[in-house]
């Protein structure tokens, strides 16, 4: 696990944010983005949102006016690498070391960060971890601008990482998430002529262990 750096660092940010993406997916990686700034108003003028608000080709817009105007880092957290660290810890254990790795990586000194489950726990875990002084909220990406940001950053380093998942396999194979049609029809035909999963397929999930039982049925 370690920090791709996609901006410079600017001169002394002093909020940042951090979203994930592709948490769920049976397919793919997981993104964590960072993003801090000096001050929200250009990120606001931009039009940040909630990536998951935003079409494709906006994202990929902003995606690049971010990276100009901000300091953004990701984590990406291939299938295999989920698949070895479920081994020994929980899925939220591996989001939190890798958001402390992106807010370490970021020269602001607050943060605001999208959560799922206990935030208090979360905040405390990476206050404890980075020195700095992070709030992780539910839905933060919808009520703070630099965690859209960072939301988009994310979302965009996902879907690019899919489409070229794609390419390797040389056929569509959607979203990557099990509730897509798309995915599940490519699974299904995938294990049924070859008996094992594909690449990039997570391997500890649930659908993938019905997948490989046979229980097609299931889905």
């Amino acid at each position: 696990m370690e920090v791709e750096r996609l901006s410079p660092p600017r001169d002394e940010p002093w909020l940042g944010g951090v979203d994930e993406a592709g948490r769920g997916p049976v397919m793919g990686p997981m993104v964590i983005a960072g993003v801090a700034i000096r001050d929200v108003t250009p990120l606001v003028d931009m039009g940040v949102r909630d990536s998951k608000a935003l079409a494709p080709s906006t994202r990929e817009r902003l995606y690049d006016m971010i990276l100009d105007t901000a300091e953004a880092v990701v984590v990406e957290i291939s299938a295999s690498e989920i698949d070895s660290l479920m081994s020994r810890m929980t899925l939220n254990v591996i989001e939190t070391d890798a958001f402390a790795l992106a807010i370490s990586a970021l020269a602001a000194d607050t943060f605001y960060v999208d959560a799922i489950g206990p935030v208090e726990t979360l905040s405390k875990e990476l206050v404890s971890r980075t020195g700095k002084e992070v709030t992780a909220r539910s839905k933060a990406d919808a009520v703070y601008p630099v965690v859209s940001a960072a939301s988009i950053v994310a979302k965009v380093r996902r879907d690019r990482a899919v489409r070229v998942i794609a390419d390797d396999l040389g056929t569509d194979i959607g979203s990557g998430y099990p509730s897509d049609p798309i995915t599940m029809g490519f699974l299904k035909g995938y294990v049924a002529e070859h008996r094992e999963l594909p690449p990039h397929t997570r391997s500890s999930w649930k659908t993938s262990s019905k997948l490989l039982d046979h229980r097609l049925d299931d889905f």
